[in-house]
């Protein structure tokens, strides 16, 4: 009887350690599926004029899951993290569903992490490059959630019927155009229904290459004109892509920034510029390795671009705008630099054997010819070098040592 529970006890000890260890090694995973689960339990919001801010801080205690949002998303809204939702009643839905129609007027989308729930701006949110009014983002909505198909090719004329709304007009390269091209909207418009947003990105891509024949692709913003705070006309306004990012580039910042990786902080200006970022690679290999790693910057007021010149030039690296934002080289200065280091890390692991003076023929000019020992060994006569100089040290310490008045012949 003692045996036997002895046995039941080592049992127990051994299925409380084993349960233990199952929930603690796949932590994510388990709480990775927990979400996926609490997203598909029935949600009620019953919100009304309450701050972003203060609506996600509910939905962490009414969901039991903490929310991360995009602070770069957050600051193309109105009032950032302080925009109000007037009124919003969800029910008889998922969460998942209820955060969807939820995020949907602010532009703004979800996706489940291992151990939160990401806010994240859409990518025609992400594309504006300000913060954006009240009438532009209620502008971007619409054409998010308005569907177009092929059934009319006038694609302004669609747009302005499907939202419900006058005052669209299109701008192309500044200038003002009554009607889509023509060639372009056939290629942009389909037989299925698709948002208003997703055709302008296709037909942005196509009408500058078509219509204007410049090379690379074009990408599309909403502006209101606003005259004493009524908007006149909302512009879908299509210029280069590049020309996009540099007005992305004329954002002001304040930053501090105090020893870091200077990777880091290029990482976090092109992120508040709502803009994509490489590197050439190496590049940061010919930086010294103090800047690489302990870099300090604060600027207060200043643009994206301003920060981004002060980088290079205290670096030498060279910020370039591309139409997918920003691309990191190493300038001409960095590039001069490096080249340098290694001629110097060439001629110490090269050195000089010896000088040669000697006249230019038939003139009275001297030249000084610098020979090294690379180039000696080239010759075949390196080791011949070197037991000739060996020769002459020991003749001149000679020399020194028993104070002989006549200085000695070195003969070659």
């Amino acid at each position: 009887m003692n045996n036997s529970w002895r046995v039941s006890l080592y049992i127990f000890v051994f299925l409380m350690t084993f349960g233990a260890l199952i929930s603690i090694c796949p932590g994510q995973q388990i709480s990775a599926v927990f979400i996926e689960k609490a997203l598909d339990d029935p949600a009620k919001i019953d919100y009304r004029n309450i701050t972003l801010e203060d609506a996600f801080d509910s939905l962490r205690k009414q969901i039991g899951i903490p929310f991360e949002v995009d602070r770069t998303a957050l600051a193309q809204l109105p009032y950032g993290q302080l925009t109000t939702l007037s009124s919003v009643q969800l029910q008889g839905m998922s969460w998942r569903d209820a955060l969807r129609e939820l995020l949907k007027p602010l532009a703004l989308t979800f996706q489940p992490g291992a151990d939160r729930i990401y806010i994240l701006g859409t990518d025609a949110l992400m594309r504006q490059p300000r913060r954006l009014n009240l009438i532009e983002l209620d502008s971007l909505v619409r054409l998010q959630n308005s569907n177009l198909n092929d059934s009319d090719k006038n694609l302004l004329h669609q747009i302005r019927q499907i939202t419900n709304t006058s005052i669209f007009r299109l701008i192309e390269i500044d200038q003002h155009v009554e009607k889509a091209h023509p060639d372009s909207v056939n290629k942009s418009l389909s037989s299925y229904a698709q948002p208003a947003s997703k055709v302008l990105d296709i037909y942005s891509r196509r009408v500058l290459p078509n219509k204007y024949k410049l090379e690379q692709p074009g990408a599309w913003y909403i502006r209101a004109d606003m005259v004493n705070g009524q908007s006149t006309s909302i512009d879908i306004v299509i210029l280069p892509a590049v020309d996009l990012n540099l007005l992305k580039l004329q954002r002001r910042i304040n930053i501090s920034f105090k020893n870091q990786p200077i990777q880091n902080i290029l990482y976090e200006l092109a992120n508040q510029g709502a803009l994509g970022i490489n590197f050439e690679p190496g590049c940061f290999t010919l930086l010294d390795e103090n800047l690489v790693n302990n870099f300090s910057l604060t600027m207060r007021n200043a643009t994206i671009k301003d920060a981004f010149e002060e980088i290079a030039g205290l670096t030498g690296l060279d910020p370039k705008p591309v139409p997918d934002g920003i691309h990191i080289l190493a300038g001409k200065t960095l590039l001069e630099k490096a080249a340098e280091r290694e001629r110097q890390a060439a001629q110490a692991a090269n050195p000089l054997a010896c000088v040669i003076i000697a006249k230019l023929p038939g003139t009275e000019f001297e030249t000084m010819i610098f020979v090294r020992e690379e180039e000696l060994r080239q010759a075949g006569v390196l080791e011949k070098y070197r037991e000739f100089q060996k020769k002459n040290i020991a003749e001149f310490i000679r020399f020194l040592r028993i104070g002989d008045q006549t200085v000695p012949v070195i003969k070659k």
